[in-house]
């Protein structure tokens, strides 16, 4: 393997500065300590209050809450942040913008890496970023207060740019980036993105199949379907408190049928 060159990306580099102003310009009155008032987070607020008055109280989370419904497990709304999240830590960095900023940075900074591994001139990468992350309905789901699902689908364009640099054969590249990102999409809750995100790359994976098919890659489309399997399931399975957890209430709810 090459050495890494970092010559070569210095204006993607600058592209993504730009992307963090461009961020910050757009959501100005965060720099004037203003904060957006998200009807979503205002309700989880109120359901949460109990389980964080008893954690701030006993240092201990409490499994029940009686601030939705008739009662329900308190692990679907709120538990104290774990130092053991370690994927967490990730995504603080990216965080560090600030909010609301850093949900269009995370946007355009995916879609940047997808446009720049399907080989887009570099400029018209970041034209498409910006237009990605700055889609009415992204900017209309951050003021509700959608906040899992905008970072969820913040994530997603990375998760296909991993996943198609794992059939081009690039192992490395591609593993790290598709394991790291599925890990920082499934960690963010919101199932129903992810479950998007499965039907889309199945149905990439089809589109790859016929392309190895006609190019006799047969062996290289194999190897990179078990590492993308392995890969995607390593991602999930740093989250599978959260997954068993919510898999467990489901099945008590209209969703599962016996509500």
């Amino acid at each position: 393997m090459q050495p890494f060159d970092f010559k070569k990306i210095r204006i993607d580099l600058l592209i993504v500065l730009g992307f963090a102003v461009v961020a910050l310009l757009f959501c100005y009155p965060q720099l004037q300590g203003k904060k957006l008032i998200q009807g979503d987070n205002i309700s989880w607020q109120g359901m949460a209050r109990e389980g964080m008055a008893y954690h701030d109280s006993t240092g201990k989370d409490v499994l029940w809450t009686n601030c939705v419904f008739g009662g329900m497990p308190s692990y679907t709304i709120y538990t104290a942040a774990s130092n053991h999240n370690y994927i967490s830590y990730i995504q603080s960095i990216i965080q560090a913008i600030g909010k609301p900023a850093y949900f269009f940075f995370l946007a355009m900074l995916a879609f940047f890496i997808l446009l720049r591994v399907l080989n887009i001139d570099k400029w018209l990468s970041g034209i498409g970023a910006v237009a990605y992350a700055f889609s009415s309905f992204n900017a209309v789901i951050v003021m509700a207060g959608h906040e899992t699902q905008m970072m969820s689908l913040g994530y997603l364009p990375a998760v296909l740019a991993g996943f198609l640099l794992l059939y081009r054969g690039k192992w490395l590249y591609g593993t790290c980036l598709y394991a790291v990102t599925i890990a920082l999409m499934v960690a963010n809750n919101h199932f129903q993105v992810l479950y998007y995100t499965i039907i889309l790359l199945f149905i990439a994976g089809i589109g790859l199949l016929a392309v190895a098919v006609k190019e006799k890659q047969i062996k290289t489309f194999i190897i990179a379907a078990i590492i993308s399997i392995v890969a995607g399931l390593a991602g999930a399975f740093t989250n599978m408190a959260s997954i068993l957890t919510t898999q467990e209430y489901a099945k008590e709810t209209m969703r599962g049928g016996k509500s």
